[in-house]
């Protein structure tokens, strides 16, 4: 395993839970619809999959990340902690 869920089994969840979660994302990606939706929509079922309370899409820029969608806190307080950057000690940073 590569430190991401890739079955069921390794979310907790049931499988059928699991293939609606990514039908839905597969569904959103394909869709007409703009990329703050889709972004919505995957930290939506991303955070119930995991039972997360909050949850960030951030697009990488060099060194620098830019968060393009947020649940669970605001932008703004993200930016309070200082400057998005890879070298930071943040789960983010560690996932790129």
């Amino acid at each position: 395993m590569t430190g991401m869920p890739e079955t069921a089994e390794d979310t907790g969840m049931d499988a059928v839970d699991w293939l609606r979660r990514v039908g839905m994302v597969a569904n959103a990606l394909t869709g007409d619809i703009d990329a703050q939706e889709v972004a919505e929509i995957v930290l939506h079922q991303g955070m119930a999959g995991t039972g997360a309370s909050g949850a960030v899409v951030v697009f990488r820029y060099g060194d620098d990340l830019v968060p393009v969608a947020v649940i669970g806190t605001t932008v703004e307080t993200m930016q309070r902690t200082g400057p998005l950057t890879i070298d930071r000690q943040l789960p983010m940073c560690h996932a790129m």
